[in-house]
């Protein structure tokens, strides 16, 4: 299949990704001018700045790609009884590095970066997967430790503020976590009861997941929960941003 067809069953363009992009930068340097100007940035613009991080690193990676197909289009190999034999032996793109895996991709459902606490831990994995599998650990690391910079921000109560550092602590630490106590389980599989390793593991990975989301709802919730007191100078603007055209 050409690239030029391709491009033509896609209903976006650069030009609305650029300005998607453009949007994420207009909060972006707005946020700065009022961290410089000593105003104080709301915990809603401060998880939206999480959000923006990820969609970033979406765009990026999704410059090219189509959206809004509608029909696929099917790609026939020349000999097609010859692919289904091939594909029968060897099934699909990942297939054997998977085939004794312990269990399917546990997906939280705060996922708008669309990245995984964790991906599918395989004890045979295709070649794709462990990079995948850090790239996604450390954005979910990144995003939630973007919570962190609140860590001494003025909340509605003392209680407020502490739930707020445990959320944000949890929900950076259980990547971390995670990967450390998936890899000393990994080093001593070779050497001990594999059962035993592989029911150890899918308590930590679920175990985790469950520690991640509730974190995550909870940042939510608290988020909302401090429109009930905020700090005046919140609703103050610079002047220079009135200058400039944006759509919010």
């Amino acid at each position: 299949m050409k690239e030029e067809d391709i491009h033509n069953v896609s209903t976006s363009d650069a030009v609305i990704k650029g300005f998607a992009c453009l949007q994420c930068v207009w909060l972006i340097s707005l946020d700065i001018t009022r961290a410089a100007a000593g105003l104080p940035i709301s915990e809603l613009e401060l998880m939206t700045l999480a959000f923006i991080f990820c969609a970033l690193i979406m765009y990026g990676l999704w410059w090219y790609k189509p959206f809004g197909v509608q029909r696929a289009t099917l790609i026939l190999p020349p000999n097609q009884e010859k692919a289904n034999i091939v594909h029968d032996r060897l099934g699909p793109p990942g297939a054997e590095g998977r085939s004794q895996g312990i269990g399917t991709v546990v997906e939280t459902w705060l996922d708008l970066p669309r990245c995984f606490l964790f991906d599918p831990f395989d004890w045979k994995r295709s070649e794709y997967d462990e990079p995948r599998s850090i790239i996604c650990n450390l954005t979910s690391l990144v995003f939630s430790g973007f919570h962190l910079v609140a860590w001494k921000w003025e909340f509605p109560s003392g209680t407020t503020r502490m739930l707020w550092r445990i959320f944000s602590l949890t929900a950076t630490g259980a990547p971390l976590v995670l990967m450390s106590i998936s890899g000393i389980l990994l080093v001593h599989y070779a050497t001990g009861s594999r059962v035993r390793y592989r029911a150890a593991l899918k308590v930590v990975m679920y175990g985790m997941s469950i520690i991640y989301a509730i974190s995550r709802v909870g940042l939510i919730i608290l988020v909302f929960y401090c429109f009930s007191s905020m700090p005046a100078a919140v609703y103050k603007t610079e002047q220079w941003c009135h200058f400039f055209p944006h759509f919010a």
